[in-house]
């Protein structure tokens, strides 16, 4: 029995990061001719004048899944380190919601020595609000599993990961399409040359499908990715499942496209995992 009653999640920045409207928002999302079967993506948070098109991008190049299981930073601080929002409904408008899936969140919580049921994590957090109009665009009956993640040491990330996992080797069973979105933008506040050669040590590490090796890569070179622990959970629970994979990047662009200044630019990247 749920020790809190959990309210359904309201859009706190719609109009503001993104459009409220669904009309405006489609005009972010392009669709792929080649769309990929894809097991996750990486897309960026921003807002979407800045990042939004490198994320319809990446949403429009895959095939429609039921369920999106969302990892993102906790930018505010607030509520639990490894944060599971576990029922109930995020909105979008008075006519469009998304269904929170509660029985693969009582899973991944089950499943994880870390992972608690947390939606004072989930109020003012931006990083998985501005990937819902998205979800809902590509399908409207889809459910998400949105969780938000402080605690980037090696223990949590593998233990989160091998959580989620293990709804993913039941999900080959039950025949119901899950793909994970890690969401991340790469370099803050830097000159574009700078940014540009420190977010493609990332992306290069995101590519070889290896979670120590891009928090490594982080570490080592100082990259201000804020999702990185979000990402090595994703990559670690897919190469643990489909060992196979590889990622490929859809696009990559800095804050500079849009409003012109090089000397302080955020990197922002879309890739899909397949």
């Amino acid at each position: 029995m749920r020790e809190e009653k959990i309210m359904d999640r309201k859009p706190l920045f719609a109009g503001q990061w993104y459009p409220a409207s669904q009309e405006q928002q489609k005009r972010y999302l392009s669709i792929s001719r080649r769309r990929i079967d894809a097991r996750a993506i990486v897309v960026p948070h921003a807002g979407w004048i800045y990042s939004g098109r490198v994320a319809g991008m990446t949403f429009g190049a895959i095939n429609p899944a039921d369920i999106f299981i969302l990892i993102g930073p906790n930018h505010t601080g607030l509520g639990q380190p490894v944060a599971i929002y576990p029922t109930g409904k995020w909105l979008l408008s008075e006519k469009r919601e998304i269904t929170v899936d509660s029985e693969i969140a009582d899973q991944i919580i089950k499943n994880s020595q870390y992972a608690r049921e947390d939606i004072l994590a989930h109020q003012q957090e931006h990083s998985l609000e501005v990937q819902v109009p998205f979800i809902y665009l590509v399908n409207p009956s889809a459910k998400i599993v949105p969780i938000v993640l402080a605690d980037y040491r090696q223990e949590v990330i593998n233990d989160l990961a091998e959580a989620i996992a293990e709804v993913l080797k039941r999900s080959d069973q039950t025949k119901n399409k899950i793909v994970l979105v890690a969401s991340t933008d790469l370099s803050h506040y830097l000159p574009q040359s700078v940014a540009e050669k420190l977010d493609h040590l990332a992306i290069e590490s995101i590519r070889k499908m290896n979670a120590t090796n891009l928090l490594e890569t982080v570490v080592r070179n100082n990259i201000t990715m804020c999702g990185a622990g979000p990402v090595a959970v994703v990559l670690k629970a897919v190469s643990t499942i489909y060992p196979e994979a590889r990622a490929e990047l859809i696009k990559y662009t800095t804050s500079a496209e849009v409003s012109g200044e090089t000397d302080s630019v955020v990197g922002y990247a879309g890739l899909v995992i397949f």
